[in-house]
Parts: structure tokens; sequence; C-alpha cells
């Protein structure tokens, strides 16, 4: 007997249906995988240049400028920046530590801290930290849009402002020629709660005992110097009959700013936003108070960066 094949057309589609989803599968992953973002990079070659401003009270404290790609979410890269500023008014935080608000006191030093937080098809998420001696005040996101300003409030009348500006070859200056800044006054000259001219005993206190202690000949007066060495600070002293006082004060690295938020890797764009136009010997950039014209902030520059900071009075 001759046997009959008969087919199910039904059973046909669904298998069809399936090899089909079996073989598109990977594509869909694969477009997953692949989507497009916006992140702080200039990998593309022909970047968005984004400009960020930090403003107390429309007073500007820090600014910068931010190249923009679209690239796969795989490639997003960290960056980060840093900066400080020391308000001279109370700054009251709403809603990170508390509700009701917790204030940082006038003249004491804040740090900001600003990464990628994040991309999206749309924008940029960038994540914006504040913080003092006393811990963080603020954590917060502020959405970046390439074709348009947008603002974050951080606190009553801090804020950070983004902004889209011209492409061409000076889009990544990262500062524009920055207004007359105030000249140097008695602030100044103090970093890290210790003041020029303070007595030994007074620094010690303060920032306690120095991991190394140095005698200096003084080529320009005479006599001799004391230099105290921490980590991150080098105090510089003269003998006195009852102690030593202080001279002058070397930032050896990032972690201590100066009393206007300038710290050591800065680009030296920033000195001059802070500081204004400088006196330039080759690679020293030099600020003197007219009160006492012995008394300096001297900045070395080289490669565009900050590489050191002298602040006090002029010893060789």
């Amino acid at each position: 007997m001759r046997g009959t094949a008969s087919w199910d057309h039904s059973g046909i589609l669904k298998l069809l249906v399936t090899a089909f989803a079996i073989l598109l599968a990977p594509l869909e992953v694969y477009a997953q995988g692949h989507d497009t973002v916006w992140v702080w990079s200039a990998m593309c070659g022909q970047p968005r240049t984004i400009a960020l401003d930090v403003r107390l009270d429309q007073s500007l404290i820090y600014h910068t400028r931010l190249p923009m790609c679209r690239v796969e979410r795989a490639l997003e890269i960290g960056e980060t920046i840093r900066f400080s500023f020391t308000p001279h008014r109370p700054i009251v935080w709403m809603g990170y530590r508390t509700d009701k608000g917790d204030t940082t006191n006038a003249d004491t030093p804040v740090e900001g801290r600003i990464w990628q937080a994040g991309g999206d098809p749309d924008a940029l998420l960038l994540g914006v930290v504040m913080s003092s001696a006393d811990g963080m005040h603020m954590n917060a996101i502020h959405v970046v849009r390439p074709g348009k300003p947008s603002e974050k409030d951080l606190a009553a009348g801090l804020f950070v402002r983004t902004y889209p500006v011209p492409s061409g070859p000076l889009a990544f200056r990262s500062a524009l020629p920055s207004p007359p800044r105030p000249p140097l006054d008695t602030s100044d000259f103090t970093v890290a709660s210790v003041s020029i001219y303070q007595d030994s005993g007074d620094v010690r206190r303060r920032v306690g005992a120095p991991d190394s202690v140095f005698v200096e000949d003084n080529t320009f007066g005479g006599g001799s110097f004391l230099k105290w060495v921490y980590a991150d600070l080098r105090f510089f002293f003269v003998p006195t009959d009852t102690g030593a006082t202080l001279l002058g004060i070397t930032l050896r690295t990032s972690r201590v700013a100066t009393h206007r938020g300038l710290r050591v890797g800065d680009p030296a764009d920033r000195v001059r936003l802070l500081y204004g136009k400088p006196d330039i010997y080759e690679d020293e950039w030099r600020y003197a108070y007219k009160e006492r014209h012995h008394l300096i902030i001297s900045v070395t520059v080289a490669n565009r960066r900050v590489t050191g900071i002298y602040v006090g009075s002029i010893v060789d």
C-alpha cells in the first residue's frame, strides 16, 4: 500500500517563525548593545562644545568647556572635574541632608565635583556634588541638552548652568578672557586655616606636627629658614627669640586650595579667572599685595597647567 504524506502548514509556519526569531535575536541584542548616547568626550572628531558655569549670586566661581559626542553607550568615558570656592556669605542647602536645610558658614571652603553620571540619546547627565570639611551637602543631577541652555539650582543663589557655544578653532579654550579681579587682600594669605606671620606654635596647633623639619640657608637676607614638610603643604619660618614666624606656604598637591580656590593641577586659564592678569616671569605668574609688595602669590605654570603655588613673603 502506497503511503501518502500530508503537510501541516500551520506547523511549518510555526517552525519558520521560530527560526526567524532565533536568527533575529542576536541582531536585536546587538542593536540594544549599540544604541548611541551623548557622552562627555571628543572622540567623534567633531564634538559639540558646551560651556559650564557655576555661579553664586550671579558671580562666576567656575567656568570650563566640555566636548560632547554621540557614540555607542559602551564607549561612555567617566570624566571628572573638581573646583573649590570660599563663599563670603552662608549657604543653606535644602533637601539632601534634611528638608529643613543645613548651613555652611561664610568663609568656609566648599569643594565641587562634577562628573558624567550617564548618557541618553538626547542628553548628557552630569552628577554634581558640593561638600565641605563636615561632609557632603548636595548631590544632584544636571541634565545637559546639546542644543539649548539648562540650569540646576544647588542652593539659594548657587547654580550650575550649561549652554552651547559655536564650533570652531576656539571651541575648546577652557575659559573666556576673565574680567578684572579684586586685588589681593589679607585673606588671600591664609591657607588651610593658617595665616602668614603666625607663630610656629599656632601653626602646629592648627595642622599638627610636621612629617619632617629642615634648616635651609636664607640666600636673600642671611641667616636660616625652618622648613616644615607635610603631605600637602610646606611651611617656611624665620627663627625668632621666642620660636619662629611663618613667612610662606607652598601648596604641593590638589588636595589643598588657596583662599580663592586655586589648586595644583588646575588649568592656567583658571589662574586668570581667579586672580586676573599676572606679572609673568618666564614660568612664574606673580601677584603682589599692594599694601605690602613683599607679600605675593606665585604660581608656577608648565604646559598650561598649575604645577606649584607659593603664598607668602619673598624669601629668595
